[in-house]
């Protein structure tokens, strides 16, 4: 008797003690040189990786973490990429033409080429109206593009220098980072207009919206910090530290932790954003600087700029 009943209470003192798994590293995949934007397809498993120096979209199998023999060469200096896995469309930004290419997701081919301004750079689909957003760094405004027809509806004035951008769906915001301003710009899409702009850190780059939280993450490349915006009082409420070059900011919507490309330390900082305290240091190829999420699976994809490869991690 005492030998059944001691079994269970063995097993329930061992999931107490048991740790949550740490996030690790778990591939690393080689690319085309010059990685920057990166796009995960959740219905395919595929994730896409832009090359700015080649023009080139290498495309990874998220299953096996190998590269996909053949790759996409459809632009010049390729830039952002953004999925909408609705309408199976895929979109890179062309900072060399002055284009968003849209390219059919199933078969790798270019539909459709949307000039939007000058050297455009980071992208936001939003599937429920089949809207395209993209920073145009070179002119200081975001391009809104429609999905159905593939046609530049207008575009919205920022700051200067924008790059990385987020998207609030249920407040029908866009949050974008102008690196030239040292401004975050808030825009109101039902209006089409920046309704407020809030100074953070030197050089924002990456921004990351929780809505668990409803607080604004922004990655600060020129310092070794993340600030933490509150949209709705339009001001910054803490600082998190970070490492050096601090470029794209992601939350993770399983773990509620904090993830920081640390451009200039070849570091993926893991942090918990409310007490600040850091998880973990994960050591990645030279200078990350884009990341993608696949929250379904709980695999994270860093772009390593200067190392030609992606990082794989798992939550």
């Amino acid at each position: 008797m005492h030998a059944r009943s001691a079994a269970p209470l063995a097993l329930f003192f061992l999931l107490l003690v048991v740790p949550c798994r740490a996030q690790r590293v778990i591939a690393t995949v080689p690319v085309a040189d010059d990685p920057t934007g990166i796009a995960v397809d959740p219905v395919s498993q595929r994730v896409f990786v832009a090359s700015f120096d080649t023009g080139e979209i290498s495309v990874i199998n998220a299953a096996t973490h190998e590269p996909e023999a053949a790759t996409l060469p459809v632009g010049a200096s390729l830039t952002g990429l953004a999925v909408n896995p609705s309408t199976r469309r895929l979109y890179a930004a062309d900072a060399g033409t002055g284009q968003v290419l849209v390219l059919n997701l199933d078969t790798g081919r270019v539909a459709a080429r949307v000039g939007t301004g000058l050297e455009p750079y980071g992208l936001q689909v939003d599937p429920a109206v089949d809207r395209v957003y993209v920073t145009n760094h070179g002119d200081g405004t975001v391009g809104v593009i429609d999905g159905a027809t593939n046609r530049l509806r207008g575009r919205i004035a920022v700051g200067k220098e924008p790059v990385g951008m987020a998207h609030d769906p249920a407040g029908n915001r866009l949050f974008v980072a102008n690196q030239g301003s040292d401004s975050v710009s808030i825009i109101d899409l039902v209006q089409g207009q920046v309704t407020g702009t809030v100074s953070v850190g030197s050089q924002p780059f990456g921004v990351w919206f929780d809505p668990k939280t409803a607080r604004l993450y922004v990655g600060n490349q020129g310092e070794s910090r993340v600030t933490v915006v509150d949209p709705a009082a339009g001001a910054v409420v803490e600082t998190i530290p970070a490492g050096a070059g601090a470029s794209a900011v992601v939350v993770s919507p399983r773990t509620g932790r904090l993830y920081v490309a640390n451009r200039d330390d070849a570091t993926i900082s893991v942090l918990d954003p409310a007490t600040k305290a850091a998880i973990t240091l994960l050591e990645v190829d030279a200078a990350p600087l884009v990341m993608a999420l696949d929250a379904d699976q709980g695999r994270l994809y860093v772009s390593n700029n200067n190392a030609s490869s992606v990082t794989v991690i798992e939550e």
